[in-house]
């Protein structure tokens, strides 16, 4: 004898389906899906902020390099800074790409992280160091204070918080780390 279909428990993804008021987060179905939009607005920002970034100094890497020589940067010989004059630009790039499109997650938010972090321990030392140099960070500045090393050590620092924000804020993720959620096609 069979039981009829209506007495039978619902399956957890049914059970969702019932109850369309409550959504449920894509990478952790058992909670409550917490979309919000300061997740997506600093994700967008940092991302956009990223790719304006990184196209600059992909316009003029040559400009970029005499950039970073002026940084002073102890330890690091040209070489090294010409290696970072021509990766950087397009690690932004990607980074502000994986950002706004929302993907490779697990990858992109530590990245976004590093790279940020990079700019404060820069900017933070030639601040320290009084040194007069001029950002770089996207092109020429529109204005001259906003190039200068107090100025872009306040916005790096905002740039590092929305970075660490969004890598320990998963919410707006559409796949699990490390596992690509079913296709419903």
């Amino acid at each position: 004898m069979s039981t009829p279909a209506s007495s039978l428990p619902p399956s957890p993804s049914s059970a969702r389906a019932s109850h369309p008021t409550q959504a449920t987060h894509p990478a952790h179905p058992s909670r409550p899906s917490r979309f919000t939009l300061p997740v997506l607005l600093v994700r967008w920002t940092l991302g956009l902020l990223l790719l304006w970034a990184g196209l600059a100094k992909l316009a003029d890497p040559a400009a970029f390099y005499v950039n970073l020589l002026t940084y002073r940067l102890p330890l690091l010989p040209s070489g090294m800074l010409r290696f970072a004059a021509i990766v950087f630009p397009w690690l932004e790039l990607l980074t502000g790409a994986g950002l706004l499109l929302n993907r490779w997650s697990d990858a992109i938010r530590p990245l976004a992280v590093a790279l940020t972090a990079l700019f404060v321990l820069a900017l933070g030392q030639a601040f320290l160091r009084d040194l007069d140099v001029s950002c770089g960070c996207f092109g020429r500045p529109l204005f001259v204070w906003t190039s200068r090393p107090g100025f872009a050590l306040g916005r790096a620092l905002l740039l590092f918080s929305g970075a660490l924000f969004l890598h320990f804020n998963r919410d707006d993720l559409t796949e699990a780390p490390g596992q690509k959620l079913e296709s419903h096609s």
